[in-house]
C-alpha cells in the first residue's frame, strides 16, 4: 500500500504501562491506518526520533476572539503560541462575552475564511454580550421553585 505519510521512530504513550513506545504510524487520506510495523511505502516519511507523536490538544478556554481589526494587530498571537504547545483546536467566547455579539462572530468567521488560521476555532455566543444587545444589563432573575 502507498501511504501519504509514515512517521517513523516516534514515541507514543502507552497508558496501560505508563510509558512511551517507539513505533511507526501510517497515515492515508488524513486517517491513521496503522500503528506499529508499517509495511509499504509513503509519499512522505518523517523521522520523529526522540519526539512524542500525539493528536492535537484542545484549549477549552482561550481569549483570541478579536482578530482582523487592523494592520498593527498580531491576529494570531495566542494561536501561534498554543500551536507550539500542541494545541490544534481553541474554544473562545467564554466568560459570557463574544466581543460584539453575533455581528462580531460573523466578522471573525469571515476573517478566518479569507485568511486561514493556524488552529481550529469554536466560538460560544456569550450570554452577557447577547443581554447587552437586547438592552438588559442585569442577570436573569433567579427562579423560585
Amino acid at each position: 500500500m502507498l501511504y501519504d505519510i509514515i512517521i517513523i521512530n516516534g514515541l507514543i504513550t502507552d497508558f496501560d504501562h505508563n510509558s512511551f513506545v517507539q513505533t511507526s504510524i501510517a497515515i492515508k487520506n488524513g486517517k491513521i491506518l496503522k500503528i506499529g510495523q508499517c509495511d509499504g511505502e509513503a509519499i512522505h516519511t518523517l523521522d520523529a526520533r526522540n519526539r512524542v507523536v500525539s493528536p492535537g490538544f484542545i484549549d477549552s478556554h482561550m481569549h483570541e476572539e478579536i482578530i482582523g481589526h487592523g494592520e498593527d494587530d498580531d491576529d494570531f498571537d495566542i494561536a501561534y503560541k498554543a500551536l507550539s504547545m500542541g494545541v490544534t483546536t481553541s474554544v473562545g467566547g467564554q466568560c459570557g462575552f463574544s466581543w460584539g455579539g453575533i455581528q462580531q462572530s460573523k466578522r471573525f468567521i469571515d476573517f478566518i475564511n479569507h485568511n486561514g488560521s493556524p488552529v481550529n476555532y469554536l466560538l460560544y455566543a456569550g450570554y452577557n454580550s447577547l443581554r447587552q444587545k437586547v438592552g438588559s444589563q442585569q442577570p436573569p432573575a433567579k427562579q423560585v421553585a
